[in-house]
């Protein structure tokens, strides 16, 4: 028996609404890691990061701005909602 476009969309939906929350927790981290980094100020002289902290810094408020605002934040929002925890994700 074939298995109903419902089903399909609903796996499809569990699954990036699970892993939206996988990348917005890891953002969060990568922000509480950069928070306790710059205030513990070290040398970056000689290191991997040497004259790259700015763009760093940038790349990470530019995900965290699309992952969280806008249409971006506003659809993944929706999609997270719409995570039925009852469904098994197996129709796909």
């Amino acid at each position: 028996m074939a298995l109903s476009d419902k089903k399909k969309v609903q796996t499809m939906v569990n699954i990036a609404a699970e892993q939206i929350v996988i990348i917005r927790a890891a953002i969060d981290s990568l922000k509480d890691t950069r928070t306790l980094f710059l205030s513990s100020c070290p040398s970056l002289s000689g290191t991997c990061i040497s004259g790259s902290l700015a763009s760093i810094n940038s790349a990470l408020n530019i995900l965290d701005t699309v992952v969280n605002s806008g249409s971006t934040g506003t659809t993944w929002n929706n999609i997270e909602g719409c995570h039925v925890p009852s469904h098994n994700n197996q129709a796909l």
